[in-house]
């Protein structure tokens, strides 16, 4: 067999070593980059030596503080990262020294270090850190690619299984240490569930491969602790391997609740605080054999004392040297109670990298392992998989390969198959023979759980009865609000004029942000705790625009979807961003990038998105309608009047994008000639005026949206060669009724085609005939004098479920609003002349004063009329008045939500819901009770009364 598959493993490694090159190549030109466009984020400079001292493993932590300041520069290095020490401020020069951030204050950085003999000999001396990409890590993985050919027991039976043709698995029966005096198998913890045991039972009982699907929620890792804590008990020695270091700490403070004897693996600036007594070095100090290793590193730190606080007749080179011979005696003595650590160790944790022959388990011999469990395989690469799975003949691969795949820079290296996983090859390869599914959930509400369920695991997840129905408004003190009594929201932002901003690398969308921070503040309001609530979107650039509205809000988490994979929260707000006419979506119609944003959620799911632009993907139109179906749905006019741009965001250069999108549609309808001056809206911040605000702002985006329309309509009469004009079904039934009376003041034929969310409407200007009722629900003539029906303004709020513009003339608006005097605004609608109209400016008269019946007569006469914006239809005898702002309308501009007083109107509604007030007694059905009652009396007195004897 093994002769079979030589040439599929050649051709495997061939491929995967040009790949990773180019990954790697793409790597450096991305860090080369960022490096040039922000450089005060990648590095750090003006920064001295403030202080040495020793740390775990000998190496030597370095503490950096500025220079010039008492706080360091605005900087994005973190924990863990690699970085490089260069000597002055060119950053083109060669590193002198490469370290691990190991901590970073508002006045310092530490970086630890294991070897500083290239620092320099001056007190002085000014350094900069510049982040650097991990070499190592590529070194391992072609290593590890390499050595694929090579590999003899007791990994050559994966390589076999993996890359040979025979997809047969075979099982042993179980260890008799684990079964119980009834030969069945003896769980650990009593609470798992049927479909956890099935798992854990099937991975003991395969001989040299099982996979452990966990979708979101279905308790992955406390299956796998049950796996590892039952081979312990068949005394079998286990190494634990995952790609990241948060998933490798995770397992450990797992384990740690059990007692387990164990060792983490990794460089002590990679290794959580709380678990850092688990990691080597501090094991290898609790040892009994290290009295002497002690010795030496506290000779070890009074050289690094010595070398910061040197005296003119000790050297630079002459402590250094000390300070090497040290290290390397320490090194010496430290390898050889290494040894007997991991030797007695039943569990040793590392990341993938870690685990190479290079690292501490060269000092095991290579079948020390009988088993390898690699945790979150679904994000690994596969040349990283290889580099621990020689060390055992069995493989216990857990993950969920529908979620987020390995994270790979480049493109070209992406689609060639640097992206695809072992865990998602090896069950393409062998089928449901090689995995078991876990089924039940513990984390999301029914609603929240069934899109994914549906969309991405056939329907087979199942919600556990603690988690099924639980909301917002069941966490201790939470009040009960309209957020904390749901638990899916879409705000759809379609027709709204949110467009999306940015360059080409990243984009945010400031309204959507400006949406989220209206309603995290909702749920801060209803005592929801900052902590359980998470903000996710998938560009970098609207997790900045997004923390900068909401600054005074600390324990709010605000990062990417990518970012987030394998956290979940209480209440989970989502930002899509993408909104603009060409309808591109770019990254975000990843199918398994959305599975991770749906299920992060445990109560409330909020979806803030422009469904016209979303919905030309089939995934994102799912969801869409299934929010829509299952869900609340609000349109985002509901929030428009109280979003409100922070300072911060105004005065940080960052979102003053260059290459900010623009509606090309509108530059293209409309000349510069004929475009409309920017209309300033007065912002009043009092509460009192509040009302008013709102619909002064309401009244001119209305007429600048109406101007438009017929700027538009204009343009179309001009036209010779265009005879009709279809506009989008993306725009909402306000602005389809704008539409409709521009054209009637055009004296052009308007027609109404589809039902429902498939609702358009078609501009001609010569006559047609009167299509056929079956597709058409009105058509509009211009004599018809505006008869509008008013069904069109209660169909705003539904999920609209969009398609491709019907032709190129597809028109959305794109009124943008700024801020300035109220008075500003009064005269700027100007009155616009067909071609070939002449214009006369007549001087004004001046206007006489006129008597008071005349001011009387012409009030009365207003009073008639509608109160609607250049509406002259008579409301004298038909029409409506409004409940809220207390005047008269006509039939099409009577609902409080074409006038402007939709929000009042939704606040009485909820109000009137949520108190309703007594029903009114009928009197004459009380009157008839209390007769029927007072004759029931009297004839139960009778019947009480005392009978004579012998009657």
């Amino acid at each position: 067999m093994w002769t079979s598959c030589e040439d599929d493993i050649s051709d495997f490694v061939c491929r995967h070593l040009a790949l990773l090159e180019q990954e790697r190549k793409e790597e450096c030109e991305q860090a080369k980059r960022l490096l040039n466009v922000s450089q005060g984020g990648v590095c750090l400079k003006n920064l001295t030596l403030f202080s040495y001292s020793s740390c775990l493993g000998g190496y030597v932590l370095v503490e950096f503080r500025s220079g010039k300041n008492n706080v360091l520069q605005e900087h994005s290095l973190t924990c863990k990262d690699v970085v490089g020490v260069i000597e002055g401020l060119n950053l083109q020069d060669t590193p002198v020294a490469t370290g691990v951030v190991k901590f970073t204050t508002q006045e310092s950085i530490g970086v630890s270090f294991e070897d500083i003999g290239s620092f320099s000999e001056e007190d002085e001396a000014v350094y900069t850190l510049v982040k650097l990409a991990n070499d190592i890590t590529y070194s391992r993985l072609k290593s590890s690619l390499k050595g694929l050919t090579r590999i003899s027991k007791p990994g050559k039976v994966l390589v076999e299984l993996l890359f040979g043709k025979s997809n047969y698995l075979e099982r042993i029966p179980l260890s008799p240490l684990m079964l119980s005096s009834q030969g069945e198998l003896r769980y650990i913890d009593n609470n798992l569930h049927a479909d956890q045991k099935e798992a854990v039972k099937f991975a003991l009982q395969m001989k040299n491969l099982a996979v452990i699907h966990g979708p979101p929620g279905t308790g992955k890792t406390t299956t796998l602790v049950e796996i590892i804590l039952h081979m312990i008990q068949a005394r079998n020695k286990v190494l634990v391997c995952a790609p990241s270091n948060i998933a490798v700490d995770n397992l450990v403070e797992r384990l740690a609740n059990h007692n387990v004897k164990m060792v983490r693996l990794g460089h002590p600036g990679r290794v959580m605080d709380s678990i850092a007594k688990y990691s080597l070095d501090a094991t290898v100090d609790r040892s009994s054999s290290t009295q002497i290793v002690k010795d030496v590193r506290k000779e070890l730190n009074d050289v690094l004392k010595k070398l910061k606080t040197r005296q003119r007749k000790e050297t630079f080179s002459e402590l250094h040297n000390e300070l090497k011979s040290l290290r390397k005696e320490l090194q010496q003595r430290e390898s050889r109670v290494l040894k007997e650590v991991l030797w007695e160790s039943d569990v040793v944790l590392s990341t993938l990298v870690t685990s190479s022959d290079a690292g501490p388990l060269k000092n095991l011999p290579e079948d020390h392992f009988h088993c390898v469990v690699i945790d979150e395989c679904s994000q690994a690469l596969e040349a990283a998989c290889w580099i621990a799975l020689p060390r055992a003949p069995k493989a216990i691969l857990a993950g969920d390969h529908l979620q987020l795949p390995p994270t790979v820079i480049s493109h070209k290296a992406e689609q060639g198959g640097l992206g695809l996983s072992l865990m998602e090859r090896a069950v393409e390869k062998f089928g449901k023979e090689v995995y078991r599914l876990l089924k039940r959930q513990f984390r999301m509400h029914t609603d929240i759980m069934t899109w994914p369920s549906q969309e991405m695991y056939g329907g087979q997840l199942e919600a556990d009865p603690s988690v099924a129905g639980h909301l917002l408004k069941d966490l201790p003190f939470v009040k009960s609000t309209d957020e904390t009594e749901m638990s899916l929201l879409l705000v759809d932002t379609a027709g709204c004029h949110l467009e999306e901003e940015g360059s080409e690398t990243s984009r945010c969308n400031r309204g959507e942000a400006g949406i989220i921070a209206i309603l995290v503040k909702r749920l801060v309001d209803a005592s929801v705790p900052e902590t359980s609530i998470a903000v996710i979107t998938p560009y970098n650039y609207q997790v900045e625009m997004i923390r900068a509205h909401i600054t005074h809000l600390k324990d709010i988490e605000v990062r990417s979807v990518d970012g987030f994979q394998g956290r979940e929260k209480e209440a989970i707000l989502c930002s899509m961003v993408r909104s603009n006419l060409k309808r591109e979506l770019g990254f975000i119609c990843d199918r398994r990038r959305l599975n991770v944003a749906v299920s992060r959620a445990r109560r409330f799911l909020c979806v803030v998105a422009d469904s016209s632009t979303v919905s030309c993907d089939s995934t994102l139109a799912s969801l869409i309608s299934y929010i829509g179906q299952y869900g609340v749905v609000h349109s985002a006019e509901q929030y428009i009047s109280e979003l409100e741009t922070p300072k911060e965001v105004l005065q940080n250069r960052k979102f003053c994008f260059q290459g900010k999108v623009k509606n090309e549609m509108l530059i293209e309808k409309k000349p510069k000639r004929q475009r409309k001056k920017i209309i300033d809206i007065s912002v009043n911040q009092s509460v009192d005026a509040a009302n008013q605000k709102a619909g002064q702002q309401q009244a001119v985006c209305e007429q600048v949206t109406a101007d438009y329309y017929e700027s538009c309509l204009q343009e179309f009469m001009k036209n010779t060669l265009e005879m009709e004009l279809k506009f989008p079904k993306s725009l909402s039934s306000y602005n389809r009724r704008l539409i409709h009376e521009a054209a009637s003041k055009l004296h052009l034929l308007h027609t109404s085609v589809g039902e429902g969310n498939d609702r358009y409407i078609v501009v001609q200007k010569a006559p047609v005939a009167r299509p056929s009722a079956g597709n058409i629900n009105s058509v509009h003539r211009p004599d018809d004098n505006m008869k509008m029906k008013v069904m069109e303004s209660n169909d705003s709020c539904r999920p609209i479920q969009h398609v491709k513009c019907m032709a190129k003339h597809a028109v959305k608006p794109s009124a943008k609003l700024s801020v300035s005097k109220p008075d500003e605004h009064s005269d700027t609608k100007k009155t616009e002349c067909k071609k070939g109209d002449k214009v006369h400016n007549k001087p004004r008269k001046k206007q006489e004063p006129e008597d008071f019946d005349s001011v009387i007569a012409e009030f009365q006469e207003k009073d008639k009329r509608c109160s609607w914006t250049n509406c002259r239809i008579a409301v004298d005898l038909v029409g409506l008045t409004c409940v809220h702002c207390k005047q008269r309308f006509c039939i099409n501009h009577g609902l409080p939500e074409v006038h402007g007083c939709g929000i009042a109107a939704s606040k009485t509604a909820k109000h009137e819901f949520r108190h309703p007030r007594p029903a009114k007694p009928d009197l004459l059905k009380r009157s008839a009770m209390s007769k029927k009652l007072e004759k029931k009396l009297t004839q139960m007195a009778e019947e009480r009364k005392p009978h004579k004897k012998g009657s």
